[in-house]
């Protein structure tokens, strides 16, 4: 949501909780809109109001217990998950929210339980086996995490935006298996099916830069570098691309422009950018320009001492 458009929910939200104090959907809009704007306080106070007033409610409670998350109180946001999962009697999308808290504060034992009792019940199977993948997948348990994403896939067809992150997943785990193919095959596919999905294109994109497929991976990094606030660090992975791209060609045929040009734009955002610097480097070296490539790599040292990458 942009900015413009947080401002005018936002008013719209405290209109309608003057008009309606006790409005559940006021009151989690008002959360979610103070959240974006950095009032952590307001957020808070109405999503524990819309949990206390509608205690049956999982909206209520995801919205609560992301609202804490935010503000970086992880201790608050697992206890509204949890209170939830017991007083909506089992909600699947709390069950799942409450498995990736878990998960990313490092609770895996937790998590496992609640995924192992899930499964017993057989209208709950499907749900157990993607929340399971996702313990492997966070346990680096590559193989079956993919396994259990490959079956998940076809669960959440009509669930678009859960697919999309469900083959991301999968992808990583071919890639971390070293199954190149099969990565390449699920990131085409992310994009074919949601060009502007920027995740799937930056995926594909560096998969195919692993895979040596140079100019396939230049034509995807051209294309996200033009997303607006795009990071420098694509900047920086195009700008390698097409070092190597021209390190593979006859001296006579490089060129080296559109590099430049990339260091010139990171240079704006990111000054120190250690990658940029390297890069220069690596471009320097490539034209034979040793003396000022040594210069170049020891003032980046100087600068950024204690770097590894230097």
């Amino acid at each position: 949501m942009e900015s413009g458009q947080t401002d005018e929910a936002n008013a719209h939200a405290l209109t309608a909780l003057e008009l309606a104090p006790e409005d559940r959907e006021a009151l989690l809009l008002g959360a979610r809109c103070a959240t974006v704007l950095g009032q952590d306080a307001q957020a808070r106070q109405h999503a524990a109001r819309a949990v206390e007033l509608y205690p049956r409610s999982a909206d209520a409670y995801l919205t609560h217990a992301d609202v804490a998350w935010r503000a970086g109180d992880r201790k608050a946001a697992l206890k509204s998950m949890r209170d939830g999962v017991k007083l909506t009697v089992g909600d699947h999308a709390l069950l799942s929210n409450l498995v990736a808290l878990l998960l990313e504060a490092e609770q895996v034992d937790e998590a496992q339980k609640l995924v192992e009792a899930l499964g017993e019940s057989p209208h709950s199977a499907p749900l157990a086996g993607f929340l399971q993948a996702r313990i492997d997948y966070a346990q680096g348990r590559w193989l079956a995490a993919s396994r259990g994403f490959e079956q998940a896939r076809s669960q959440f067809a009509l669930e678009p935006a859960l697919g999309r992150q469900v083959a991301s997943w999968l992808a990583d785990c071919y890639g971390r298996m070293g199954d190149g193919l099969r990565q390449l095959d699920v990131y085409r596919n992310l994009v074919e099916v949601d060009p502007v999905w920027v995740p799937g294109r930056l995926g594909l994109a560096t998969a195919l830069l692993s895979a040596g497929r140079v100019d396939e991976a230049i034509a995807e990094f051209r294309i996200l570098v033009t997303v607006p606030s795009a990071p420098a660090a694509w900047r920086v992975q195009l700008a390698r691309a097409l070092v190597i791209k021209n390190m593979r060609l006859d001296p006579s045929k490089r060129d080296w422009d559109e590099v430049e040009d990339l260091l010139e734009e990171i240079d704006g955002s990111e000054p120190e950018s250690v990658q940029a610097a390297l890069i220069r480097t690596d471009v320097l070296l490539a034209q034979n320009r040793l003396e000022e490539a040594k210069a170049l790599l020891q003032r980046a040292r100087d600068e950024n001492e204690g770097s590894l990458e230097i």
